[in-house]
């Protein structure tokens, strides 16, 4: 298994199941990304202003504080205005799209989400490929 890089970047999960964190987290790690964690978007709002993460993966539906105001609440913060937020939600609708578009989500996933697309959303959204992401589909059996 691929381990992530001191430079690699940094991926923030947010999502109040821990099943669906531990799944993202493996799948980033294969990948080669550092991985940061949040249960809820409060938690997310507070680690994603002290760490500045490259990306944050961020569940809608979640207890204390929803991923929707949790990312207007990043949006509007000067230390993470500019990072890309994709939303993910085991709905796919178009007014659960809307409305996290509208939010100021980059882009909506449905979970679950497969290892291929993840690393094709998270290139498309940091401008880089993970540190093993370029090799998914023609090795991944392997590791």
């Amino acid at each position: 298994m691929a381990r992530s890089q001191p430079d690699a970047p940094t991926v923030m999960v947010v999502d109040d199941t821990d099943a669906v964190r531990i799944v993202l987290r493996m799948q980033l790690i294969i990948l080669g990304y550092h991985v940061l964690e949040a249960r809820n978007g409060a938690e997310a709002v507070v680690l994603g202003r002290r760490e500045r993460p490259d990306l944050i993966l961020m569940d809608i539906s979640m207890p204390v504080l929803d991923g929707l105001e949790a990312t207007r609440l990043l949006r509007s913060a000067t230390e993470t205005g500019e990072i890309p937020i994709v939303a993910l939600s085991a709905f796919s609708d178009d007014e659960c799209r809307d409305r996290a578009i509208g939010a100021g989500c980059r882009e909506f996933a449905s979970k679950p989400i497969e290892m291929k697309e993840l690393a094709e959303l998270i290139a498309r959204n940091i401008g880089r490929g993970g540190v093993t992401a370029p090799r998914y589909g023609q090795d991944v059996g392997r590791r």
